[in-house]
């Protein structure tokens, strides 16, 4: 069984509420179950491999790891080990992150099983984790799934894989070891945009695209906007980027952030390449080591603007040598 949307897995915890056994628990298959766990929404993975470790728990969220685990629903009849999953915060937005992680693990139970334990943790560890919202991160986010957005569009083109592969990436795309892509926003018609030094001061090849934000209340939200390209793209690793960014921001139903002018920033996207860009510094030995975190302001207005379609080819053809050059050391 899938479930399409989180609205299904908050409609079969309705339906467990309101039996007259509160003990019952709901089938999704033989090795997943709903249940009410002290009136807390919980998920039962049945997983033979668990680790040692028996009980997690924090202010938000309890991970149950147990040796013994009874099963008694529909057909079946069982005692297995697995882990249990049990929200502990009744707060709308913390069960709603729950409800979204959980049905998005659900339905890709099979490609994570062999490491359940380590994605039910860093689960765990987003929902301990402060939370507080920046609107410039807000900002910064929006134009990076703006960039993701017009690739699918216009050239039908999953750009997700390539998008913050670690949390150590200076870029927000890394294609290559060589090549990566660099999205900056303005609300302004300069398009004067803030860089760290080592952004563009490398052997890389980098990519900036500049996009123009026009935010308005009238216009589509950021919340609307990231959920609409999840269930497009619909990957289990970018789903969970991306709802992660909008749990630890504070973006949900009921709050959705900034609103913004999606026609006005979509048509806005302009791509251009380092080596356009004016340097600080020909060679970056000419800094003394006591200087750090150099940033600076480049306007980007009259600088030579790439084609996205001469974009598309650097970037492939930077793919294919990768590829031809890891083929030939194996």
């Amino acid at each position: 069984m899938l479930l399409n949307k989180i609205n299904e897995l908050s409609e079969i915890y309705n339906k467990i509420e309101n039996t007259q056994n509160k003990n019952s628990i709901w089938k999704i298959n033989d090795e997943i179950f709903l249940a009410l766990i002290n009136n807390n929404y919980s998920v039962i993975f049945i997983i033979e491999n668990i680790p040692d470790r028996k009980v997690l728990t924090g202010k938000n969220m309890r991970i149950k790891l147990l040796n013994q685990i009874k099963i008694e629903v529909e057909n079946l009849r069982f005692i297995k080990p697995g882990i249990v999953i049990e929200c502990l915060n009744q707060e709308k937005e913390i069960k709603e992150a729950f409800l979204f992680f959980m049905t998005t693990l659900i339905n890709n139970f099979e490609v994570f099983r062999q490491n359940a334990y380590e994605e039910f943790f860093k689960i765990w560890q987003l929902f301990e984790r402060n939370r507080k919202r920046n609107e410039n991160n807000l900002k910064g986010f929006l134009g990076e799934l703006l960039i993701i957005d017009l690739f699918l569009k216009k050239y039908n083109w999953n750009i997700s894989n390539f998008y913050h592969k670690n949390e150590y990436n200076k870029w927000d795309f890394e294609f290559t070891n060589k090549l990566s892509l660099e999205v900056k926003t303005t609300s302004t018609e300069e398009r004067k945009h803030d860089f760290a030094f080592l952004q563009l001061n490398n052997n890389a090849e980098i990519i900036v695209a500049s996009v123009k934000l026009l935010l308005h209340e009238k216009g589509i939200s950021l919340y609307k906007f990231a959920m609409n390209l999840i269930k497009e793209i619909n990957n289990f690793s970018f789903s969970s980027q991306l709802y992660s960014f909008l749990f630890l921001n504070k973006i949900n139903e009921w709050d959705q952030g900034i609103f913004f002018d999606y026609d006005l920033a979509f048509n806005s996207i302009i791509f251009y390449l380092k080596s356009s860009l004016p340097k600080l510094f020909e060679n970056q030995k000419n800094i003394p080591n006591s200087i750090t975190n150099i940033r600076y302001n480049i306007t980007l207005n009259n600088l030579k603007e790439e084609k996205i379609e001469d974009i598309i080819k650097l970037i492939n053809t930077n793919i294919d040598k990768e590829r031809i050059f890891n083929d030939l050391k194996s």
